[in-house]
């Protein structure tokens, strides 16, 4: 009979809820059957086919565990203060303090599951990156140049990467299509994500939760970071010591472009601000965090910050993935085909 039952609850953004999946799978390891867990979440998908978890209901001897406001808060405030302490770290600690339970971290990174056809059976074919140029206008603040996005993948298509571009369509979501790619955006659920970021070569993307999936699998990952936030909460590498000491190290580090110490505004730690400009839709408490240095480009507004991020950044951070054999060196194609149509994959024609 286990010691004790637990329901964690949760409710925030994927990338957020992505780093509850470290805590379960770290008490599990540790203490094996002694405790039993289960998670209450927005978003299930994360939690499929985890072999941690113990369904369990509210009743005499579970206990329910609230973490909305005791964990990722505080953890933040922490943060903001200029503690060095990394985002999927901020449960077990929270988790030590609500009951006693000391939980090392064991892996610097989260923890999913895919089930063997989803391993064995990619939605899309041959090898890809996958590009996220968009994101939610409640952080616009974490935007790229869209030009910039484009160029991108035109200087990286001559030399055999291909490009599927991912992003939802929900309330609040922008994502400009890209020429050149496969655009999936609105076609994926959480699932076909997860199994097109474990089938690619790599993300290139914002500070968004598809880095956190790309870091769940041990994914090349290029982060167009800025100053909004401390690379030490977000960035996954052995440069920060913000794993703890029981942790292992960073197998496949992220390249996580930053300009933390190189502004006024992000001098010695993140600006933490949410949009560039206001926005007329009645979210106050939005505008009321605006960039302090925003810069005007022929085709938007950017931070200044963002701004400093250039192509030929992004360009070497995804080549330096194949310069230190992390990856196979790409195909490059004949001239006379690099640029053919993209293939549609499974899960285009499946939505059809």
């Amino acid at each position: 009979m286990p010691e004790r039952r637990f329901i964690l609850k949760f409710q925030m953004a994927p990338g957020d809820v992505a780093m509850l999946t470290s805590l379960v799978r770290d008490l599990r390891l540790t203490y094996g059957d002694r405790y039993e867990v289960d998670v209450r979440t927005n978003f299930p998908a994360l939690w499929r086919h985890n072999p941690h978890l113990t369904p369990l209901q509210k009743g005499p001897g579970v206990e329910d565990i609230d973490l909305q406001r005791k964990a990722y808060l505080p953890a933040l405030a922490a943060v903001q203060r200029g503690e060095r302490i990394h985002f999927v770290r901020a449960f077990h600690r929270t988790f030590r303090e609500l009951t006693g339970v000391p939980v090392p971290l064991l892996y610097p990174r989260p923890d999913f599951h895919l089930s063997e056809e989803e391993k064995a059976t990619p939605l899309v074919g041959g090898r890809y990156w996958i590009v996220v140029p968009g994101g939610k206008d409640d952080t616009t603040c974490k935007f790229w140049s869209q030009a910039r996005w484009q160029e991108l993948v035109d200087r990286l298509r001559p030399w055999g990467l291909r490009f599927v571009q991912e992003g939802a369509t929900k309330k609040r979501c922008i994502h400009p299509p890209l020429r050149n790619v496969l655009n999936l955006v609105g076609m994926t659920s959480v699932r076909d994500l997860m199994r097109n970021i474990y089938h690619a070569e790599g993300v290139v993307c914002g500070v968004t939760s598809m880095m956190h999936i790309a870091a769940g699998f041990e994914k090349p990952c290029v982060v167009l970071a800025g100053g909004r936030e401390e690379p030490w909460w977000e960035e996954y590498s052995n440069d920060w010591q913000a794993f703890g000491p029981s942790c292992g190290p960073v197998r496949v580090p992220h390249r996580y472009l930053h300009t933390l110490g190189q502004m006024a505004c992000c001098q010695k730690r993140g600006c933490w601000r949410c949009r560039v400009v206001p926005l007329r839709d009645g979210s106050a408490r939005y505008n009321e965090k605006l960039c302090l240095m925003p810069v005007r480009t022929p085709t938007q507004i950017l931070p200044r910050c963002m701004q400093a991020v250039e192509v030929d950044h992004v360009v070497e951070a995804v080549f330096w993935y194949y310069e230190q054999g992390f990856l196979p060196p790409p195909q490059a194609p004949s001239r006379d085909n690099w640029l053919r149509e993209e293939p549609l994959s499974s899960v285009a024609n499946a939505r059809k």
